[in-house]
């Protein structure tokens, strides 16, 4: 399969599910794998990689061998720039997290499926394809 025909969107959820071996992490952990072989495409808004960050560095133990873990991980990192005002338009709309509208809008100008298990998504109904982790 070609990656064009497989490529998601993955939010810091699906991240930190990964780093933490919670529920869904399998899945997070067979995209990465697939990422590594060229099978699959993963991407992330670089507002929720901050988070991801964010996250590693507040918990403290082992924050570098984590965030060099990070940075080996196969994700195309998107800026913020060209999806940025669909992100504040979506936050307005619903009323969720910002972080969340970052990932949401990402998916939605990818027009690929949003991989998280993080319940404010269901705010945003069928505006996101979402592939629901755990």
């Amino acid at each position: 399969m070609s990656p064009k025909n497989n490529e998601f969107v993955l939010d810091s959820y699906a991240i930190l599910a990964f780093l933490q071996k919670e529920p869904g992490y399998g899945r997070v952990e067979a995209l990465l794998k697939g990422a590594m072989t060229g099978d699959v495409r993963v991407h992330i808004s670089a507002i929720n990689l901050a988070e991801v960050h964010y996250h590693v560095l507040r918990r403290g133990r082992d924050a570098s061998r984590i965030l060099a873990a990070l940075e080996a991980l196969p994700l195309k990192v998107a800026s913020a720039d060209s999806y940025m005002q669909q992100a504040v338009e979506l936050r307005v709309k619903f009323g969720v997290p910002l972080g969340t509208c970052f990932a949401a809008a990402l998916s939605q100008d990818l027009r690929k499926p949003l991989i998280t298990g993080h319940r404010e998504f269901r705010k945003l109904g069928q505006t996101v394809n979402i592939e629901w982790l755990g």
